[in-house]
């Protein structure tokens, strides 16, 4: 009895971690739609920011809320965090609105270092997590470009 629980539990571990990833061709793509300040404070800004989540898999994609980064020049830039719930219908896509913070020295840290990188561009990165509405599970995502200035 006990070496048919040991085998359950190892399969069900198995499975369990299949599902927690999606194959890369089935993630979702969430990319930078929009950005503008909101709140310029001494020690704090905000900004209103619009996400573009696209579902290229057949079944809707269910999402409880997200957390996110914005590295900017590689370097961080602000991060945010959302329990807005949105569903992505199958082979569609939906714009979420939401804000993300940065501090005074961050924003330093970006001006200090304005020009000096090589190429005279303008790179962003965002990545975080979605988190399902179903299951709980988070679902990682990363998009970058680059504006040559």
């Amino acid at each position: 009895m006990r070496r048919r629980t040991g085998w359950f539990l190892l399969l069900l571990s198995l499975l369990l971690s299949g599902c927690a990833t999606l194959p890369d061709d089935d993630a979702p793509f969430v990319t930078l739609s929009h950005i503008e300040p909101l709140a310029l404070t001494l020690l704090e800004q905000r900004y209103r920011i619009q996400l573009r989540i696209q579902n290229p898999t057949a079944a809707p994609l269910s999402i409880a809320g997200m957390s996110f980064n914005l590295d900017m020049n590689d370097r961080r830039f602000a991060r945010g965090v959302t329990n807005q719930a949105v569903t992505v219908p199958a082979f569609g896509q939906v714009l979420v609105d939401t804000q993300l913070n940065s501090t005074v020295f961050q924003v330093f840290e970006q001006m200090r270092h304005w020009g000096s990188d090589e190429g005279e561009a303008f790179r962003y990165r965002l990545s975080g997590k979605l988190f399902s509405k179903e299951n709980g599970l988070s679902i990682p995502f990363v998009s970058s470009d680059e504006i040559r200035l």
